[in-house]
């Protein structure tokens, strides 16, 4: 859909944008009104938010030494006709990627194959 990809073109280059702010970018830039309902709707269908700080899970964890917690980002980069999927294990005492993996499909066995790895 139009729409979707105008909205992760923006999100892709601010993406600290929430739905109110897209939903004005998408006027003022591409003429596309909206509801900042509808904008907030297509947002969640394609899995993105904004990112801002938010409370932490791990507040009260002190990472001492490497291999203490580790963290899975899944995210996706857009090529010209699809997308290909990347997977990323990152320590946070380092903050090193320990593993990666590209795929041009979400599937399971791609991501535990990037855990393995790490």
């Amino acid at each position: 859909m139009k729409i979707n990809r105008f909205i992760d073109e923006i999100y892709t280059a601010y993406p600290f944008f929430g739905y109110r702010r897209i939903k004005v970018w998408l006027a003022g830039h591409y003429g596309i009104e909206l509801d900042p309902k509808t904008v907030l709707k297509h947002m969640q269908e394609m899995g993105i938010r904004a990112i801002y700080p938010r409370p932490s899970l791990l507040k009260d964890v002190e990472i001492l030494r490497p291999n203490q917690v580790w963290s899975v980002d899944i995210t996706y980069i857009p090529i010209r006709s699809s997308f290909l999927y990347l997977t990323a294990i990152i320590d946070w005492y380092s903050r090193y990627v320990i593993s990666w993996e590209i795929d041009d499909t979400l599937d399971i066995g791609f991501v535990l194959e990037t855990c393995k790895n790490a």
